[in-house]
């Protein structure tokens, strides 16, 4: 660090302390040092240099923050497709059949009793060349012993009918007097859209309803 006396310190007094400031000529401009001169020589090895910090305000920058990557998004399950279309004249030589499959319980407080031979009916609107609603169609189907209930009909016989569409699926009979109370879970009541379709190796175009289920009866008085 360059410094340079602001005064002379020739011609003082023997027993004269004195400070003498300093003006500094280095990186941090018009900062001052102390020197205290003890003696008439002013001898070097009886001098102390008390340095003086900087009071100047830092300007530079603050460091950036540091970066986080965003979070990754939750993983992409696409919703099953409902509706139901009958097979386009490209795909009539792949599907020779329609299916719609499902299963009825019987609640019985938290536990899920499969029924067997309760009834699902599957209904669709009808319409004309014209786009009229001509009227409907019905297929019935009983389940087995797991509650399970496959409703099929060919594609022939749909298109005898006409063009058929907006089917849905219904709770139609329990096989269990105990436990025939029907529940809208699922829209067994009001009506389930079709999920699906997928093409299974035997040509039928299978969709999904459900599961659906039935209530025990409350005895009277409750």
């Amino acid at each position: 660090m360059g410094c340079k006396l602001l005064m002379d310190p020739s011609g003082m007094p023997k027993i004269f302390r004195m400070v003498m400031r300093l003006k500094c000529s280095s990186y941090n401009h018009g900062v001052y040092g102390i020197i205290r001169v003890s003696g008439s020589n002013m001898d070097s090895s009886r001098r102390s240099v008390y340095p003086v910090h900087s009071t100047e305000v830092d300007h530079s920058p603050p460091p950036p923050p540091p970066h986080h990557p965003p979070p990754s998004p939750p993983p992409h399950h696409p919703l099953p497709h409902y509706g139901f279309h009958l097979p386009k004249p490209e795909e009539e030589k792949d599907v020779k059949s329609i299916g719609v499959q499902g299963v009825i319980y019987c609640k019985a407080g938290s536990k899920l009793v499969p029924l067997k031979g309760a009834v699902a009916r599957i209904t669709c609107k009808a319409f004309d060349k014209h786009g009229s609603v001509s009227g409907s169609y019905t297929m019935m189907s009983d389940t087995d012993k797991s509650g399970y209930f496959l409703a099929t009909m060919s594609v022939e016989d749909v298109k005898e009918v006409g063009n058929i569409t907006e089917c849905k699926g219904y709770l139609d009979m329990s096989s269990m007097e105990s436990c025939s109370v029907p529940s809208n879970v699922n829209k067994g009541i009001s009506g389930c859209p079709l999920a699906g379709p997928r093409l299974l190796h035997n040509k039928m175009q299978l969709y999904t309803v459900g599961p659906f289920e039935y209530i025990p009866v409350l005895p009277l008085g409750d």
